[in-house]
């Protein structure tokens, strides 16, 4: 679609190649604008892809679910907890942390649930897995992490059934303390810039680490490549959130031929050994 080629072209100053794709960003658009694979269809639906995860692994790696509504209006607010996250099903990025139920403006939440349902995502966005979902509200609850230690999470990729890159986060979302480290699956961090880089890894044990890829690798073997978005939490690891689009096919890395570096991965070159370790 051309609209999406001037987009990848603006932001990474040079024109896709989709004839041939061989960048990482080349990859995903080409998915984006080509791929029809009805799973997609289920990775993007924060409903269905329930169902999705507990085959694979089980219920115990689904976020707990509070309840799920068609209608903003219907929201039965008297069965909510104190504190809670409210999302839409059908898109990305549609959420809002509510910390207090009973001093929070319930009538502007309310109108912000009803803008996400009035809008069909996928069209908006030309990502075809999302386009024409059934369109419903969700309340989970707040995540904790473990006594005494920061959320920490955790996107896992998967190429071809196998973990490639790990990249724990912290910070809440759409905050500027908000920062992930690009690693190996080994965990060995990367001199790979983007706008939101740390370079120093967070401390994850070997059991969580070992954890993390054999659930992430079972989630996605069905996928050429798949990010699996976990969060270490009190209750264990946690999947958030499914994401066969990551970053659009728009995501700057610098130093530039770091694009076409994480591209081998979709070939099966996991090695990365021209890419240098961050100090």
């Amino acid at each position: 679609m051309p609209r999406l080629s001037a987009a990848h072209a603006r932001k990474l100053g040079a024109p896709p190649n989709l004839a041939r794709p061989s960048t990482y960003n080349e990859r995903i658009l080409h998915r984006i604008i080509h791929d029809r694979s009805p799973i997609l269809k289920t990775l993007c639906d924060k409903i269905a892809v329930r169902d999705f995860i507990r085959e694979r692994v089980g219920e115990a790696h689904n976020v707990p679910l509070i309840g799920v509504w068609s209608r903003a209006e219907d929201i039965d607010w008297a069965t909510l907890p104190d504190s809670f996250v409210i999302k839409s099903s059908h898109a990305s990025g549609q959420h809002r942390v509510v910390l207090d139920k009973a001093a929070c403006d319930r009538d502007a939440i309310l109108r912000q649930a009803r803008g996400w349902l009035e809008i069909d995502f996928g069209q908006s966005v030309l990502e075809w897995g999302y386009v024409g979902l059934p369109r419903h509200i969700l309340v989970e609850p707040i995540l904790q992490p473990p006594e005494g230690e920061p959320l920490v999470e955790v996107h896992v990729h998967v190429f071809g059934g196998r973990v490639g890159l790990i990249r724990p986060w912290t910070g809440a979302k759409k905050t500027p303390e908000r920062r992930g480290v690009w690693c190996t699956r080994e965990l060995r961090p990367l001199m790979i810039e983007t706008q939101d880089t740390r370079l120093d890894v967070l401390p994850i044990d070997r059991l969580t680490q070992d954890c993390l890829i054999s659930v992430a690798e079972k989630v996605a073997a069905e996928v050429s490549h798949l990010r699996v978005d976990f969060y270490l939490t009190r209750r264990g690891l946690l999947i958030g959130e499914l994401t066969p689009y990551a970053g659009a096919g728009r995501t700057l890395f610098l130093p530039r031929e770091r694009d076409a570096q994480l591209g081998r991965l979709w070939d099966g070159d996991f090695e990365l050994l021209d890419i240098p370790s961050a100090p």
